[in-house]
């Protein structure tokens, strides 16, 4: 058994950087089969960004409601809470990773058949500052899951020493920044349709 955990240790990296091994999967939608497939309407004026263009300056997103537009590459397979958007120009590099927003009431989960589709999301830009106090917390976190597991005689050591190597890696990265913290930046949607329906 994998270790897990809590959701609000997990490290989503700058959206540049793309996706690494501690970004989780963890889903928070509800179920698929109750959500709707009709198209949801923009119910805000935010300006309509590429892939492309998001992946150039995410900081300069931060904070601000946007429409993101691209193709689905994947989606949550459990519950279809999170999907990976490439641009529409096939030529361009690095995918997004969008995620439900977890303040959301209601929302429409994504699912196969999006895959290879053009959809638009209405997202909020969060950024996330990380530095050493984050990284106290999600140290002590991996330690206690750590103990918890060995106690139990379940998951190897090595599984969670990976993190930890990590989170040092993070502590030197953050030392040398000049301010004092890294900077990660997440899309929480709060609604999507596909790119081609009518608002």
């Amino acid at each position: 058994m994998k270790p897990t955990l809590p959701l609000k240790f997990k490290l989503i990296l700058p959206a540049a950087l793309l996706l690494t091994a501690l970004a989780g999967n963890t889903c928070l939608a509800g179920d698929p089969a109750a959500a709707t497939n009709a198209p949801a309407a923009s119910t805000n004026a935010a300006p309509v960004v590429s892939v492309k263009d998001y992946l150039k300056d995410p900081a300069a997103f931060a904070g601000r409601q946007i429409v993101l537009q691209g193709f689905v590459t994947d989606v949550c397979r459990k519950k279809g809470c999170w999907a990976l958007l490439h641009d529409t120009d096939s030529e361009a590099k690095g995918q997004v990773r969008v995620k439900q927003d977890e303040e959301g009431q209601t929302f429409k989960a994504f699912l196969p058949d999006l895959l290879g589709r053009s959809i638009q999301v209405d997202a909020q830009v969060k950024e996330t500052k990380i530095d050493q106090a984050y990284l106290d917390k999600w140290e002590t976190s991996v330690k206690a899951a750590k103990e918890r597991a060995e106690t139990a005689g379940g998951e190897k050591s090595e599984s969670f020493d990976t993190v930890l190597k990590q989170i040092a890696e993070y502590r030197g990265r953050v030392e040398k920044s000049k301010r004092g913290y890294l900077s990660s930046y997440s899309l929480a949607v709060s609604q999507w349709r596909e790119a081609d329906a009518k608002n």
